[in-house]
């Protein structure tokens, strides 16, 4: 009896310290899991803070924020709708716009705000690649220098520092979280988890439609680090990875499984590229013959690869320019040789053939073969593609350190000497990105040419009263690029800021030759004949520019003075209206039309448009005033109509 009790005794201390040991290591796990997080949420908010003081820019950001009605409105059943079927972008992005209005709702129109949102996104992205990691390999370090590698970097900067560039951050974020969930998926496949990675696959979509790619690496992950298929002979890496118990499938099943996902990114390429070519976004052959656009595909995958390791010359736009033939020669051969390579050792070193698949894959949208617009590529287009990369990279300095452990030392050194001298340029290039004009002058210093940085500096110039110089670097983006129809656009309206009547015309003339359906540049022009009095032509441009665009602003705004100037004040107020409809808060617009209103007589619909006016300008002295003259006439006064007012909101 004592001898079994013995017995009995001895297997539950066994069992406790099992368990035991089990809860240290957990604690363990979980305590260096927080310090990582730690680590990667503070370097990132030093790396990037200075975003939070940073203004918008004149590039997209007026089209997502700053000038967007449906955006300003905030977040709304209307709103929501809106974002649903918009097009306005010619992309297809309604997350991304309920993100930007949630934005307007918390921070209004204070650029710090959105700014914080960028980079808050941002910064879960980076833990949310270190947790990624770490479901592979609970033990190890790689999680954090993978996180690192990917967080502090210039050539993430233009995607935290712009605005408008909120699709990559909200697409990749959406991305990372499908890839946990397979991660789950794989381990015990069910309805429930696959239907939780198609919803977050979904979302990604609805951000951006750069996640076509998805169900492709999706399959690398397949091979490694999940070994679900094709798994023989692949080394264990130390301290050995722990994705759990997987369920093996053939290459036909797990290929099979991702058919809807391959349905969903194949239903969004097709509408993006429907999207692009109503919008006239798509450059023919003619325009970027076919050799030019592999050229530069080629040569942009070997960019963005040197750009990795020194990340010096980076800019906002950079022009498509003609690739030399030994480039694409050595791009062609370097892509193939790395290519081989990996494929030959992938069971020896998977992590390498994970990751430069995911690379190769996830730049495929956006090498330019199907060119949308004319920019060569972009810091941005690295922000998903460069995650497989970072992540390969942080298990080879790992596997480097655990088969030559004399160099340990050597490797760590440069490691952390590599990740400080990136979070040094990561802060400069943030100071790049402070206002329109210093991003824009930065992109000039390291191209001359770049046409688009000419035009939107003459836009921020002309904005901030320097006609000349404003008129200066828009006549250098139409000499650079002769059918840029937005710099004529710009042109015309510095010329027409200066009061050179005829050049202005001339340049709106030009940019309707280029682009006849140009709504802008029709207002532009309409605007140009009602300087110079010619009414009739003046509205028949206006209407024309609205018939094109229903819901311009300025168009209605102008074609109300117009008929102003015309006596047909009735059709003015008309105008005004519909303009006051889309921008409600618009006190220019409100002061307009209260001021038309007193013109055709109708007293008591002015003095509403003038008492809104001071509910959201109180003490307006032109409305206060021009209120107080009515309301006396009408036997009331601005107590009284106060007063009431508050009664009737109670």
């Amino acid at each position: 009896m004592s001898s079994r009790l013995e017995v009995t005794e001895v297997l539950h201390l066994k069992i406790y310290f099992t368990l035991k040991q089990k809860d240290m290591v957990t604690a363990s796990r979980n305590s260096s899991r927080l310090l990582f997080i730690a680590i990667i949420v503070v370097t990132s908010i030093l790396a990037y803070r200075g975003v939070l003081e940073h203004d918008f820019i004149n590039y997209d950001d007026p089209l997502y924020v700053t000038q967007n009605p449906a955006v300003r409105d905030g977040v709304s059943v209307r709103g929501f709708h809106w974002a649903l079927s918009s097009t306005v972008s010619k992309h297809w992005h309604p997350v991304t716009w309920l993100s930007h209005m949630l934005d307007v709702d918390l921070f209004n129109l204070d650029p710090r705000g959105h700014h914080a949102s960028s980079l808050l996104i941002h910064t879960l992205n980076a833990v949310l690649v270190l947790l990624l990691v770490q479901r592979w390999m609970p033990h190890g370090w790689q999680s954090l220098l993978a996180a690192l590698l990917f967080s502090i970097h210039p050539l993430r900067v233009e995607s935290v520092a712009w605005v408008a560039d909120r699709k990559d951050l909200l697409a990749t974020f959406f991305f990372i979280l499908s890839l946990l969930a397979y991660s789950r998926y794989a381990q015990r496949p069910n309805g429930r988890r696959y239907f939780l990675v198609l919803l977050l696959y979904v979302l990604g979509l609805m951000s951006k439609a750069l996640l076509v790619v998805m169900p492709l690496i999706l399959l690398l992950l397949d091979y490694w680090p999940l070994r679900r298929v094709g798994g023989e002979g692949i080394r264990d890496l130390p301290p050995g990875l722990d994705t759990g118990p997987i369920v093996r499938v053939t290459w036909k099943g797990a290929f099979a499984e991702k058919l809807p996902l391959i349905g969903l990114s194949a239903g969004i390429s097709v509408l993006a590229i429907m999207l692009q070519e109503s919008a006239g976004n798509l450059q023919p052959l003619d325009t970027v013959p076919l050799s030019l656009r592999l050229s530069n595909g080629l040569w942009s995958y070997l960019w963005y690869i040197w750009k990795s390791f020194a990340p010096v010359g980076l800019t906002v736009f950079y022009p498509i320019q003609i690739i030399f033939l030994w480039k694409t020669v050595l791009a062609l051969l370097l892509i193939t040789g790395i290519t081989l390579g990996v494929l030959w050792f992938r069971r020896s070193h998977p992590y390498a053939f994970m990751g430069w698949g995911w690379f190769l894959v996830g730049l495929t949208p956006v090498l330019g073969v199907v060119q949308v617009g004319s920019q060569a590529r972009a810091d941005r287009y690295s922000y998903l593609p460069l995650i497989g990369l970072c992540i390969a990279a942080a298990f080879a300095i790992s596997d480097a350190v655990a088969r030559n452990p004399r160099v340990k030392s050597g490797i760590i050194g440069a490691v952390t000497a590599y990740v400080f001298i990136m979070a040094a340029l990561t802060r400069e290039q943030v100071r790049v990105w402070s206002n329109s004009q210093t991003v824009f002058e930065h992109a000039i210093r390291w191209d001359p040419t770049n046409h688009i940085a000419h035009n939107n500096l003459g836009v921020y110039l002309l904005n901030h009263r320097q006609t000349e110089d404003a008129v200066s670097h828009l006549e250098q983006a139409v000499i650079i690029a002769a059918n840029y129809p937005e710099a004529y656009y710009n042109l015309g309206c510095a010329h027409l800021g200066a009061h050179r009547i005829r050049e202005a015309g001339n340049a709106f003339s030009k940019a309707l030759a280029l682009r006849p359906g140009y709504a802008e540049a029709y207002n532009g022009l309409g605007l140009t004949l009602y300087v110079m009095q010619d009414f009739p032509d003046a509205l028949e441009k206006l209407n024309k520019a609205l018939e094109l665009r229903p819901d311009f602003v300025d168009a209605l705004v102008n074609r109300a003075a117009v008929l102003v100037a015309m006596e047909r004040r009735d059709e003015a107020v008309l105008s005004y209206q519909q303009a006051s409809e889309i921008l409600p808060n618009d006190v220019g617009i409100l002061e307009n039309l209260a001021d038309t209103l007193v013109e055709t007589g109708d007293f008591r619909e002015a003095a509403g448009r003038y008492s809104r006016i001071l509910q959201l300008e109180p003490g307006h002295p032109q409305a206060t005033k021009s209120l107080q003259s009515l309301l006396e006439g009408l036997g009331t006064s601005i107590g009284d109509q106060s007063t009431d007012r508050k009664a009737t909101d109670e």
